[in-house]
C-alpha cells in the first residue's frame, strides 16, 4: 500500500546529498579513476614496486583494467614484510586523505582528512 501522507518528490539528487566532491583535474574533470590510481600507485611505490605503480599511473583505462592493478598490489602485500605491507596501506590513507575535496556545500577545497570533519 502507498504511503500518501509523504507526497513523492521524486528520486534523491547526490547533488542534494551532503558530502564531497572528488578532486578536479586541470580542465575541472572531477574522476574518481584519477583518485584511484594515485592512491594505488601510492602503495605500490610503498612496497618498492616502482614498475607496478608506474604502470599504474600510465594506465589509459583504469575503468576496466583496475581490478588487474589491485590484484598485483595485493598479491605484492602478500609477498612482503607484514610491517612494509601495512606501511603501504598506511601510505594509500596518507595519499588519498591528503587529496583536496571540495564539500557540497561551496566552501573550498579541503583535504579529506579535514572534510570529513565538515
Amino acid at each position: 500500500e502507498r504511503d500518501t501522507a509523504t507526497p513523492n518528490s521524486g528520486p534523491i539528487s547526490s547533488r542534494d546529498m551532503p558530502g564531497v566532491c572528488f578532486p578536479a583535474d586541470t580542465e575541472g574533470v572531477r574522476s574518481t579513476s584519477a583518485f584511484g590510481k594515485e592512491v594505488f600507485s601510492a602503495v605500490a611505490a610503498a612496497l618498492g614496486d616502482e614498475p607496478l605503480a608506474q604502470a599504474i599511473v600510465s594506465e589509459k583505462d583504469w575503468r576496466h583494467t583496475y581490478n588487474a592493478h589491485m590484484l598485483k598490489v595485493f598479491e605484492a602485500q602478500l609477498r612482503a614484510d607484514p610491517a612494509v605491507a601495512l606501511a603501504s596501506l598506511k601510505k594509500g590513507l596518507e595519499k588519498a586523505t591528503a587529496m583536496d575535496f571540495e564539500p557540497k556545500d561551496g566552501t573550498p577545497a579541503v583535504p579529506l582528512a579535514v572534510a570529513g570533519s565538515i
